[in-house]
């Protein structure tokens, strides 16, 4: 359950909880920009071969 998960379940228990998180705004976490640039075939290369080096663990936790 996510942190405000837990804020909506206590509210809805009857306790009286203000998520913290809800003052924050989205723009002052992160700016989002559109991207320069794509991954060559060589860095996706690079990142099938370092995914076969780690294990099959990440690999099923990237691709499900």
């Amino acid at each position: 359950m996510s942190g405000s998960g837990w804020h909506q379940l206590a509210r809805e228990s009857g306790q009286k909880v203000e998520n913290p998180a809800d003052m924050v705004r989205p723009t002052t976490i992160a700016r989002f920009e559109p991207r320069d640039r794509t991954l060559t075939l060589e860095e996706i290369g690079l990142m099938y071969q370092y995914i076969e080096r780690i294990g099959s663990r990440i690999r099923s936790t990237i691709f499900l």
